[in-house]
């Protein structure tokens, strides 16, 4: 981080025993990148190397409980949300968000797991573009969740670069200050485009071999991280980029 203040990051999301995603993933990223992890669990997972075999959602009490109590211990620089499981879920979150709101939001839209297990349900997808967004510094959609928060899943054209662009004006119309469509989803070399209801942004790299599960949450916690220590957002989003990236090299939670 370029502040030399150590940043308290809340992070919002599922648990992953696999440590690769989810929780797990995002406390690793603060800690690696000098901030001051903090976490409210929404589900725990039944997974392994292969895929998430059950999804058991925190009550929403349990869960309201413990994100208050976060909240009002000490107020976090940023919050980075995650798997939110449905629609009552994302309501509490943003509810609480709205009593006390963050300096930056960052929303990871976490919709599907890499193996097609619903990990938001229909209802979830509403809210999350009705209550949460809304109130986002940045969300952060992969090609397929922008599609859902767009409303525009499985309609014909999505290769192309003048449907991506709709997609981000329709999620940018949600409310988020920054939308950020991420590009390892779609076919060619990776373009990531930041769109801020003005100007879209390209960020093209080379795909790498392989993949590494969790890479979104990564990349979105390393985001949050960068966002709460007062950098531009484009600056952000490169730093970001190239420190999920180094962690794709590394294969460290390859599956």
């Amino acid at each position: 981080m370029d502040s030399s203040e150590t940043k308290r990051i809340l992070t919002i999301a599922g648990s992953d025993p696999t440590g690769g995603a989810g929780i797990q993933a995002d406390l690793r990223t603060f800690d690696r990148l000098g901030a001051q992890g903090r976490s409210v669990i929404t589900a725990i997972t039944v997974q392994d190397r292969r895929g998430v075999r059950d999804l058991f959602p925190v009550s929403p009490d349990a869960l309201t409980r413990q994100l208050e109590a976060v909240l009002r211990d000490a107020p976090p620089d940023a919050v980075k949300t995650g798997m939110l499981v449905n629609g009552e879920t994302v309501r509490a979150v943003a509810g609480l968000l709205r009593r006390f709101p963050p300096p930056v939001l960052v929303v990871d839209p976490v919709i599907r797991s890499s193996g097609g297990v619903e990990l938001l349900a229909p209802d979830g997808v509403e809210a999350l573009a009705a209550e949460l967004i809304p109130m986002a510094t940045a969300v952060t959609p992969n090609l397929p969740e922008a599609e859902a928060l767009a409303g525009l899943a499985g309609v014909p054209g999505v290769s192309t670069a003048a449907f991506v662009q709709s997609l981000c004006e329709k999620i940018f119309a949600l409310g988020a200050r920054y939308v950020i469509i991420t590009g390892g989803h779609r076919s060619g070399e990776p373009v990531d485009l930041l769109f801020d209801g003005e100007e879209t942004r390209a960020f093209r790299s080379r795909r790498l071999a392989g993949e590494l599960h969790g890479s979104g949450c990564i990349f979105a916690s390393a985001l949050c991280v960068h966002l709460a220590a007062g950098l531009p957002v484009e600056k952000a989003l490169r730093r970001a980029k190239a420190y999920t990236r180094s962690r794709i090299r590394a294969r460290i939670w390859q599956v």
